[in-house]
């Protein structure tokens, strides 16, 4: 009997087949855009849980005084922690590097690594393709990727590396290879090294250079762990400050000293610290990306309940003849839902294709790899089955039942109009139009918040300024190199820089006093020598920037408006920080980080010592200049070529990550909606469908097309308002709530309301026209005549 029914359901779609297209399409795109979105989904989601155990560990991080909250925590933590609280089990340090030169014979690369504590594989047990973790000694780990590049299928277990330190060049035995290819971790690396032990660990807490893990004991919860740190943050820290505050008093100062406990597998999508060894996840944004992909599919299956009931007067005499013939409701329930399963499955197959093309568009588009293919694992082809019969049993359930209630003595009339819930129809109508309000209102303000955070005053100029990253080679014939640029046509000035705005390292910290504060406050600082503000384009407020002439100027420092706020400064023109800093300048708060974060207190201080090299240069001769400088750098003869880049990506790469998920929420925006009006699509044709006799004795009575089609349009019009009514309020508290996670925002602007309730109704009439007027235009004699 199964199989008689779908024969007979491939028979009907043959025969309804615009009607069934239209069913297969709406369904095959609402399982490519789930299927791509949940495996992306489950990937963000499965961060660091291939781990053994991995609920029981924990990174340390650290709020520093008013600094904010860092990744990264002090060195001797680990050493006075597990003394104190026995149920840690066990910890590691680890510690990033910037990327190493390792060499192999004649073959070298640079790649970037951990420096990491003997128990490191303990606390992480990655999977080894080859070989053990035993880094003790000179062991080092490679990942599989790096050890194929260097070896090239030869065994490397045993094989020697140099690595090039900062201080030495060393060797290194490989002791094992991990795949970390399939493997979502922030703490994969191309390589894994013994770092230097602590021999005399320095006992100031405020000196936070690596990154502390622990590994409690079972049942041990994140409350218990972060009870410990606080306590020994009274008994360590602030016993030794001297302050003459209680401590609860202090401890709950923004200028206090904090250790926070942050579970695993919270690192990634969570974790929004500073400091942090690689670019976390987004967790706002995969919910919003689940939430879409859930209202696209409620959308599809939506879809067919009205292309369904649309064409269910159709059917009425196939369900009469089948009930008289002894067909049970049961069974024409199943022989409904076979047809429905059927099209989810037709579309499972359209939907695959589909995917493949929305996996190569967001990567074209965005630059994103979400997948490398949709046929890549066999769990995504799993995944795309249960989607559809998932979809396909949604789907068809209403419409089996609905269509299988008919009653033969009534279906076989040729009166018959068929029982229909108007209040589930147009509840139906509502969720859609406020799903396409929703998804319009929440795209353009997530783009006008972009669109914001790439247009905002950052306080300097970011264009056009060149960074040498490794200027530091040069050595002592840096100030001659230097000198020489600045004669060069097209470059305005060059400044040897410590800190650059928003690089990794972008500021370091130091603690300044004033007369008019209590307690000393930490302060972001930003080195560089005197050209060091022109270069960048700081925006002065209040005083003057360096002079070379003034050799006193070597002591003076430049504060920006959140510094002098917070030291209290009324007139801060030639006021002493520290008791030997004069304050020669005041500059308008510049952000050097994300947008999403305050402006902190900073200062620019003079160094003469610049690892890095800022050159302001004209736009149309960045082409010129570069080639000289490649020129110039090679007639030195340094041990590694120039390494630049421009100060505007480094603010490019901080909204990279926000720039890719708009792009892709706004496609899946696109596909929802698309999908959404071809549900109103089979609505309209539904509702022209069962009028059809009205509209003709309305013709014959003397109305116009005009008065036909402002008859659906006021129908039509009623309802979008309502959802209008529905969603505008969901829409704000979202993206309210969604802009609350940056310092700098725009707000939800009531132009950007109106015009996307503009569009969708001008949109949604415009459909409901064309079957309006189609139907209209039919001759009366046809549509009155009896079937």
């Amino acid at each position: 009997m199964i199989r008689s029914f779908f024969v007979l359901a491939i028979r009907n779609f043959k025969r309804e087949f615009t009607y069934s297209a239209i069913n297969v399409t709406g369904l095959a795109i609402g399982i490519a855009c789930s299927l791509v979105i949940l495996v992306y989904v489950f990937r963000e989601l499965s961060y660091e849980k291939h781990f053994e155990g991995y609920n029981q560990v924990y990174r340390i991080g650290t709020k520093f005084m008013s600094m904010g909250e860092f990744a990264n925590g002090p060195l001797v933590l680990l050493e006075v922690l597990p003394k104190s609280y026995p149920w840690i089990e066990s910890t590691c340090r680890v510690k990033g590097s910037d990327r190493v030169e390792l060499t192999y014979g004649e073959l070298a690369t640079k790649e970037s690594g951990l420096f990491v504590e003997p128990t490191f594989f303990e606390l992480f047990p990655y999977l080894f393709e080859n070989g053990n973790g035993n880094i003790s000694g000179n062991g080092i780990v490679l990942n599989a990727q790096l050890a194929k590049k260097i070896f090239d299928g030869i065994n490397p277990i045993g094989k020697t590396l140099n690595l090039k330190l900062e201080d030495r060049d060393q060797l290194y035995t490989i002791k094992g290879v991990v795949d970390t290819e399939n493997i979502s971790s922030h703490l994969n690396a191309s390589f894994w090294v013994l770092s230097d032990p602590l021999v005399q660990p320095d006992l100031n807490w405020f000196m936070i250079d690596q990154y502390n893990y622990i590994k409690v004991k079972e049942n041990t919860d994140l409350a218990t762990v972060q009870s410990a740190l606080d306590k020994i943050i009274e008994t360590e820290v602030f016993s030794s400050l001297g302050s003459t505050l209680p401590f609860e008093e202090w401890f709950k100062r923004d200028d206090s000293f904090r250790l926070i406990a942050q579970p695993l597998q919270d690192i990634y999508l969570k974790g929004t610290l500073r400091f942090d060894l690689t670019n976390g996840g987004n967790e706002a944004m995969v919910y919003l990306l689940l939430a879409v992909v859930l209202l696209i599919l409620c959308t599809a299956a939506i879809n067919f309940i009205n292309l369904s009931t649309a064409r269910s007067i159709k059917r009425r005499k196939e369900v009469g003849i089948k009930k008289v013939i002894g067909l049970s409701r049961c069974q024409l329930a199943i022989h409904f839902l076979s047809e429905s399963i059927l099209m989810s499955l037709l579309a499972m197959i359209l939907a695959l294709g589909f995917a493949e093309l929305i996996l190569l568009g967001v990567e074209r588009f965005t630059g994103l790899e979400l997948l490398n293919s949709i046929f890549s694992e066999s769990s995504h082809l799993i995944l795309a089955l249960l989607l559809s019969i998932s979809l396909g049993l949604l789907s068809g359930i209403y419409p089996a039942l609905a269509l299988s209630s008919f009653k033969p003595v009534d279906v076989l009339k040729s009166s018959f109009k068929g029982r229909t819930n108007a209040t589930f129809r147009n509840s139906l109508v509502i969720f859609q139009f406020g799903l396409s309000t929703l998804l319009i209102i929440g795209t353009l303000v997530i783009f006008r918040q972009l669109q914001f955070m790439g247009d905002k005053d950052l306080g300097f100029q970011k264009d056009n300024v060149l960074i040498i990253d490794n200027a530091e080679l040069l050595g002592q014939g840096v100030q001659v190199f230097k000198e020489l640029l600045n004669d060069y046509p097209g470059i305005i000035s060059t400044s040897l820089v410590n800190r650059v705005p928003a690089a990794a390292n972008s500021f370091s910290m130091g603690s300044v006093s004033s007369q008019y504060i209590d307690e000393p406050l930490r302060i972001n600082r930003f080195q560089g020598d005197f050209d060091y503000p022109t270069t960048l384009g700081f925006q002065l407020v209040l005083g003057r920037f360096y002079n070379p002439l003034l050799s006193s100027d070597s002591n003076a420092v430049i504060l920006n408006e959140s510094a002098v706020s917070a030291l209290q400064l009324k007139n801060p023109i030639g006021e002493l920080l520290n008791k030997k800093y004069e304050v020669i300048g005041v500059v308008k708060d510049f952000n050097y980080e994300s947008l999403k974060k305050v402006i902190a207190p900073s200062m620019i201080s003079f160094s003469n010592e610049g690892l890095s090299m800022a050159i302001r240069l004209e736009s149309n001769k960045a082409k010129d200049i570069i080639a000289h400088l490649e020129s110039e750098w090679i007639g030195r003869s340094l041990s590694e070529p120039i390494r630049f880049h421009f100060l505007d990506e480094n603010f490019a790469n901080l909204m990279k990550d926000d720039l890719i998920m708009g792009e892709l929420l706004a496609l899946l925006t696109l596909l929802a909606i698309f999908v959404a009006y071809l549900g109103l699509f089979g609505l309209s044709a539904y509702m022209a469908t069962q009028r059809k006799k009205e509209i003709g004795i309305r013709k014959v009575l003397g109305a116009s097309v005009g008065s036909v089609l402002a008859l659906f349009g006021k129908e039509y019009s009623k309802l979008i308002f309502i959802s209008f009514v529905i969603a505008i309020p969901f829409a704000i508290y979202i993206m309210q709530k969604w802009l609350s996670g940056f310092s700098y925002r725009v707000e939800v602007e009531g132009w950007l309301i109106v015009s996307t309730c503009l569009s969708i109704l001008a949109i949604s009439l415009l459909t409901v026209a064309y079957h309006s007027i189609r139907t209209s235009r039919i001759n009366p004699a046809h549509t009155l005549r009896s079937d």
